[in-house]
């Protein structure tokens, strides 16, 4: 294992769901580092939020937390950034191919509506961010993306095998479980993102905010 340097600030990967956000968890997951995968919907409070961000040598793939990125890059603004790109169409039709039978029933044109509105946020941390590493999805498919993805998240240098293992490995989250966690704990996640806005209301009406 190549030697890690000091860097241990955490990171977070963004990007809308069907985008290999589950697969860049596994694959960010390496020497000291772990990798969580959709910890938002875990978090109940504001400090669940500031629990989590305070911890080294830990990053976080998701896909519906641009809407906070805001408070997350308030609470650590060392944390590393990169987006994963995927046309919104493309997302749309990889969503409405999942068989959620018996579990959820979802009308096409509000997912399209949904996930346009999570791509303006991403257009917004891409702008905002110093830094931001931006890759597209497509381009996940090749060996260079990824280094990019990994030395940016990651104090250690591509690990080629480490990759290739990965590559010819068909991670797939289950989506199904996923939705049922999100149904059953409907209530906490809705409390949870209501006590975002207000500390983001809270914050940007005392100044806290540069970022427009």
């Amino acid at each position: 294992m190549d030697a890690m340097s000091n860097e241990t600030s955490p990171f977070i990967i963004y990007g809308l769901p069907r985008s290999r956000t589950y697969w860049l968890s596994n694959f960010t997951s390496y020497g000291d580092w772990e990798c969580r995968h959709e910890i938002c919907a875990t978090l109940r409070g504001i400090d669940d939020v500031k629990s989590f961000l305070s911890m080294d040598n830990t990053g976080t793939a998701e896909t519906a937390a641009a809407p906070g990125w805001r408070l997350i890059h308030h609470y650590r603004p060392d944390i590393k950034t990169v987006v994963v790109r995927r046309p919104v169409a493309d997302v749309v039709d990889s969503l409405m191919a999942i068989d959620l039978s018996g579990v959820a029933t979802f009308d096409p044109a509000l997912v399209r509506k949904s996930m346009n509105n999570l791509n303006r946020y991403l257009d917004q941390i891409v702008a905002n961010i110093p830094g931001v590493l931006e890759v597209g999805f497509d381009d996940l498919r090749g060996e260079e993306a990824c280094k990019r993805v990994f030395e940016r998240c990651l104090p250690y240098d591509h690990n080629h095998g480490w990759w290739e293992a990965f590559d010819r490995a068909n991670l797939q989250i289950n989506t199904r479980a996923l939705m049922r966690y999100r149904f059953a704990h409907r209530p906490q996640i809705d409390a949870f993102k209501s006590a975002c806005k207000a500390e983001l209301r809270r914050l940007a009406k005392a100044g806290a905010f540069v970022h427009e």
